[in-house]
């Protein structure tokens, strides 16, 4: 599950400490349900606009778009057909699929496959997809291994448009390929609030959907946001935070496997599968924060951590320039401890 960077302490810390260059009543607070989760967002506007119902309209369309649990959305329909037709290929749906696609593919390729969307079948397998949730209490490797075989290498699709036609097709590389954009998703909807915000003349606003944040500008109290990374133990308290960051221009995303799991005979799985085995990963790394400039990046980024553990995660995003990660992981002695990336510590409220 994405663990969630809780509003409540975030609101409380802004407003303490910093000398004030404007005043809280400039900002404006919004917030809703969606993609079966929240979303909140706080903002300043010169005029005090109102933009719940645009972002509303536009985190309905972004579902009709990439939510495998509407049967009638752009990727439920690619998961449905061997082939996809595109109505228009201009069309904010399409749009809105074909960027999750793209940017799925660069991430597939930046983590040598540790991130791939490629996974749907199996998270349906494991009971932690679209399908109904239960618990696998006898694993059929047999099964695994055929569900893996509907992946491709290289994740290709084919867009092929039709002469004379507004329309277009995409073609699957393997006719029982599904795609799964939950581990990108929120993180590019917050990039597309934050689009849609900036556009609108806000100068400065915090963006969340489900523990996904994107920042720009300052807080109420004229200083960075400040947002706290939750203790990744299954028996805290909801609010308990490991580390507060303070960011002010970028996006931060956080994954971990502790609360979304079940347990069978004394064995764990968790919500995170590792593309390359087609089984749930469970190591050692708790929770992984990433920042980075754009939402969706951190979110595929956070995801390919959880597969890859420690220390693999840490080196993973220390080769990525201007992305900065940090790490909650179990060690040998069963306490936690806490790691980083080099460029990391700026981020550290201290």
């Amino acid at each position: 599950m994405r663990i969630a960077f809780y509003l409540s302490l975030l609101l409380l810390l802004a407003a303490c400490g910093g000398a004030a260059t404007q005043t809280a009543t400039d900002y404006r607070r919004i917030n809703g349900p969606t993609m079966g989760t929240t979303y909140n967002i706080t903002y300043r506007h010169p005029e005090q606009a109102d933009y719940t119902a645009e972002v509303d309209s536009l985190l309905a369309t972004i579902n009709d778009a990439v939510s495998t649990y509407i049967p009638t959305s752009l990727i439920s329909r690619y998961n449905t057909d061997v082939a996809l037709t595109l109505d228009d290929l201009d069309g904010e749906l399409e749009q809105i699929f074909l960027s999750n696609l793209n940017a799925s593919v660069l991430m597939y390729r930046l983590t040598d496959g540790a991130f791939d969307p490629q996974v749907m079948p199996l998270v349906n397998y494991w009971g932690f997809g679209y399908e109904p949730k239960r618990a696998v209490t006898q694993v059929d490797s047999l099964k695994v291994a055929e569900l893996m075989s509907y992946r491709t290498d290289d994740l290709s699709v084919t867009l092929q448009e039709l002469p004379g036609t507004p329309s277009g097709i995409i073609r699957k590389p393997h006719p029982q390929q599904q795609l799964d954009f939950s581990a990108i998703a929120k993180g590019a909807a917050v990039d597309a609030i934050g689009q849609l915000l900036t556009a609108g003349g806000v100068t400065d606003y915090f963006v969340e959907v489900g523990g996904e944040v994107r920042t720009l500008g300052r807080n109420p109290r004229g200083t960075a946001w400040v947002m706290a990374v939750s203790t990744p133990d299954p028996d805290a308290a909801i609010t308990d935070a490991e580390v507060l960051l303070k960011v002010s221009g970028k996006a931060v995303a956080t994954s971990g496997n502790y609360r979304n799991y079940y347990e069978v005979e004394g064995q764990k799985y968790g919500h995170t599968i590792n593309p390359k085995t087609g089984f749930p990963e469970l190591n050692n790394l708790l929770g992984a924060t990433i920042i980075a400039d754009n939402c969706a990046t951190a979110d595929a980024l956070a995801t390919a951590c959880m597969v890859l553990g420690h220390p693999d995660a840490v080196q993973l995003i220390d080769g990525i320039e201007s992305v900065e990660g940090l790490f909650i992981y179990g060690a040998a002695d069963g306490s936690l401890q806490i790691d980083r990336t080099r460029g990391m510590q700026p981020y550290i409220l201290e």
